[in-house]
């Protein structure tokens, strides 16, 4: 086995089996390892320690003693305050889902997060514990339902998303989203929006807040935010189709961060994407207008770096010329329109409903 059971390298075992099981609610967490056998150089013992000292939380070794302590499961209840209850949109179901707020202080949340973030190492690359202080905050998500075998209520985590609040001078906060995991079964329902916008929901309210960003979002929740953030701004009366085909304007940025706390950079995505939205591809003007729009912006960025590049080419002996560099921006023009069509082709088929109801 390699030394760190998370590179995804075990040798040495035959017909290996490894079990790790989380109940649903408390997330009382059972580890199983068996094999029919093992070569010499391997200690029957490895993988379990290698797993267990990446945890910071009791992991049970007696299947007899986490089949009891599932009988404590309908008993639990969320720590920390309520902030949205809500169904899915067209889904007959009596399952409800609740989102609820923690931080350092909310009592009993500091041992469960202890045992939430334990689910970082096997669904998000390269994620990593927190030191938990007093400036990070918690947003869960759980699926509120009716046990078939009792009838009682009964809860089951579903992801959860922390929050680093910064301070921003002279005496305001600037929150940013870190870690957002959805577990893998309840992916692709719309569950990673709601809880991105009841993160947003929940911060427009405080005044100190200057705006929202995100540490290094993966591609994917780059689409949800996007997502997210279209569907709130198309209401704005800056955001209007005949302003969008004006161009990106200071009041556009101005409305969107006091309505929603949206940062300008991600405020002029919204804007790209809603005008994308509008634009008929198959009206060559209409079309070649909205390119051009979002080159103007690329080339800008293109330029802020170009002294460095500059320094760089002469020092390798290569120089930029200009057919490198229209190549380069439509490389990058492609790789966005990409993007913007996916979130386009999501609003385009939500159309009409509350971000609620996503």
């Amino acid at each position: 086995m390699s030394n760190d059971c998370f590179s995804e390298k075990i040798y040495g075992y035959k017909n290996l089996r490894i079990s790790l099981y989380y109940s649903a609610a408390r997330l009382n967490i059972y580890l199983s390892v068996k094999y029919d056998d093992t070569a010499d150089t391997c200690s029957p013992k490895s993988i379990e320690q290698t797993i267990t000292q990446h945890y910071e939380t009791d992991i049970m070794d007696n299947l007899d003693q986490f089949e009891k302590m599932l009988n404590e499961e309908e008993s639990f209840r969320p720590a920390g305050t309520l902030l949205h209850s809500f169904n899915l949109a067209g889904k007959d179901s009596a399952s409800k889902y609740e989102i609820f707020f923690c931080d350092s202080q909310t009592p009993k949340w500091l041992a469960y997060h202890s045992r939430i973030q334990t689910f970082l190492h096997w669904f998000i690359d390269g994620a990593s514990y927190i030191v938990v202080d007093d400036n990070w905050k918690f947003f869960v998500l759980y699926e509120k339902y009716v046990s078939p075998l009792t009838n009682d209520v009964q809860y089951a985590i579903i992801g959860y998303a922390t929050v680093y609040e910064y301070y921003a001078y002279p005496a305001n906060i600037r929150p940013r989203i870190s870690q957002v995991l959805v577990l893998p079964p309840f992916q692709k329902k719309g569950l990673g929006a709601i809880l991105l916008s009841t993160i947003q929901d929940h911060y427009s309210k405080v005044e100190k807040v200057l705006d929202i960003t995100v540490e290094d979002p993966s591609a994917n929740f780059q689409i949800t935010r996007d997502f997210v953030d279209c569907i709130r701004c198309r209401k704005l009366p800056g955001f209007s189709k005949e302003k969008l085909k004006n161009g990106y304007s200071d009041d556009m940025a101005n409305e969107s961060r006091e309505q929603f706390k949206i940062n300008k950079k991600q405020s002029r995505r919204v804007y790209e994407i809603l005008r994308l939205l509008h634009t008929d591809r198959n009206d060559e003007e209409s079309f070649r207008n909205f390119r051009l729009c979002v080159k103007k912006r690329l080339n800008g960025t293109f330029q802020r770096g170009g002294l460095l590049r500059m320094i760089q080419s002469v020092s390798n002996g290569t120089s930029d010329n200009m057919e490198d560099r229209r190549q380069k921006l439509q490389l990058m023009f492609e790789d966005i329109l990409l993007d913007y069509t996916e979130v386009v082709n999501r609003l385009e088929k939500y159309d009409g409903l509350p971000v609620a109801e996503l």
